[in-house]
C-alpha cells in the first residue's frame, strides 16, 4: 500500500470519527406537555433528552431562571396541575392507557394513582382529583372525580364529549365544554357548563354552534369566562356566564386573537384575562378599564403558562425547543440559560 493511499484511508477514518462525535453530541431534546406553575416564582417542566425524560423545577428570582432540581422519570411523563400547599403536582403518562400519578417535589418521588384517564386536574385542597376517561367510558368522554381520601371514583357528567375543564376556585363546582351534547359531537353544538364534584346533576349554561375555547373563573365563583368565534362578524369575543342564572355578557369585542391561538386561561386576578394573542405574543387584558398589554417573546410558541398572579408568563418556543420567561411588569423576556447550557 502507498503512503498516499495511507494517507487518504487515514483521513477518510478522522472524517467518520468526526462525524459519529458531532452525532454523538447533537442531542433531541423534547419538552413533553406544557410549564406548570407551583407557585409564583417556581415553575415544572418535563424534558426528554436522548429518550430520557426529566422533570425539572426552575427558579425564577435575580440570577434568571435557575435549575433546583431534575428527576428522572418514566417516558412520555408530563406536569399538568399543581398542589401547592403539598408541594405536588398531578402528572399523566401517556399511552393506552394513560396512566395518572403525583409527584411530590420535596422527596422527588412519583407514585402513580389507581386510576386511568387523562388531564389529571386537583381542586384547590387536593383531595379531589378530576379527569376525563379516555379509556372505558362508553358515553363520549365524560369527567370523573377521584375522591384520595375515600379511594372511589365518581361519574359528574353524562353523556358529553369534554374539550376543557377547570376547578373553581374553592369551590367543588367544575366548569367545561363541550362538544355536542349527548354522544353526537357531530352536532356542531357547542356547550359551556358546570358540573359537581359530589355528582349533581350537570348544568348546560349555554349551548349554541359558536365555537368555544379557553375556560377562566372569576375569584367568587360566581362567573365563567370564554372565548367565542363571532362568524358574523370574523373576530373573537371575550363573554362570561353567571353560574346562577346563566345570564350571557360580552365582555370584550374585536379580540386580536387568531382562531389558533385563542385560549383564556384564567382570570388570575380580576379584573384580568389572560390569552394568547398570536403566535409570539400573550396579552392581559384589563375587562374594566377595557386596555390590554402584551408581552413579545419574539419566537414563535404554542405551549404557555402565566404564573398565579399573572406577573410572569413562562413558553416553550416552537423552534430550538427553548424556554422563556416574560414579565408583565417590566416586559423583559428572559431564556432558562442553565437548561439549556444541559445541551
Amino acid at each position: 500500500m502507498s503512503r498516499f493511499q495511507v494517507v487518504a484511508i487515514s483521513y477518510l477514518l478522522l472524517g467518520c470519527i468526526t462525524v459519529t462525535v458531532c452525532a454523538q453530541t447533537r442531542r433531541e431534546r423534547v419538552f413533553v406537555g406544557s410549564p406548570v406553575w407551583v407557585s409564583e416564582d417556581e415553575f415544572v417542566v418535563s424534558l426528554t433528552e436522548d429518550s430520557k425524560n426529566h422533570l425539572y423545577v426552575l427558579y425564577v428570582g435575580k440570577d434568571g431562571v435557575v435549575v433546583r432540581t431534575k428527576s428522572l422519570v418514566p417516558k412520555n411523563v408530563l406536569p399538568i396541575a399543581p398542589l401547592p400547599k403539598e408541594r405536588r403536582v398531578t402528572v399523566m403518562q401517556r399511552g393506552h392507557p394513560a396512566k395518572m400519578g403525583l409527584f411530590d417535589l420535596k422527596t422527588l418521588h412519583l407514585s402513580w394513582l389507581p386510576i386511568s384517564g387523562a388531564n389529571p386536574k386537583p381542586e384547590s385542597q387536593g383531595k379531589l382529583i378530576a379527569f376525563v376517561n379516555t379509556d372505558t367510558d362508553k358515553d363520549g368522554l365524560n369527567i370523573y372525580v377521584w375522591d384520595s381520601q375515600r379511594r372511589k371514583e365518581r361519574k359528574v357528567t353524562q353523556d358529553l364529549s369534554v374539550r376543557e375543564f377547570l376547578w373553581a376556585p374553592r369551590r367543588s363546582e367544575i366548569a367545561f365544554i363541550s362538544v355536542g351534547i349527548g354522544v353526537d359531537e357531530m352536532s356542531g353544538v357547542f356547550a359551556v357548563g358546570v358540573a359537581s364534584s359530589d355528582g349533581s346533576p350537570q348544568r348546560v349554561l349555554v349551548a349554541d354552534l359558536l365555537p368555544k375555547t379557553g375556560l377562566g373563573w372569576s375569584h367568587d365563583g360566581q362567573r365563567i369566562f370564554f372565548c367565542v368565534w363571532n362568524s358574523e362578524r370574523k373576530e373573537f369575543e371575550v363573554r362570561s356566564v353567571r353560574v346562577d342564572t346563566g345570564q350571557q355578557t360580552v365582555v370584550a369585542t374585536s379580540v386580536p386573537v387568531g382562531y389558533k391561538y385563542a385560549r383564556v386561561r384564567r382570570t388570575w386576578r380580576d379584573p384580568y384575562l389572560i390569552f394568547q394573542s398570536g403566535p409570539t405574543r400573550v396579552t392581559r387584558l384589563n375587562i374594566e378599564q377595557e386596555k390590554s398589554e402584551s408581552i413579545n417573546f419574539a419566537e414563535e410558541f404554542k405551549r404557555w403558562e402565566p404564573s398565579p398572579s399573572g406577573l410572569l408568563c413562562a413558553v416553550i418556543t416552537s423552534l430550538g425547543p427553548e424556554l422563556l420567561v416574560g414579565n408583565w411588569e417590566t416586559g423583559e423576556v428572559i431564556r432558562a440559560s442553565s437548561l439549556n447550557q444541559e445541551r
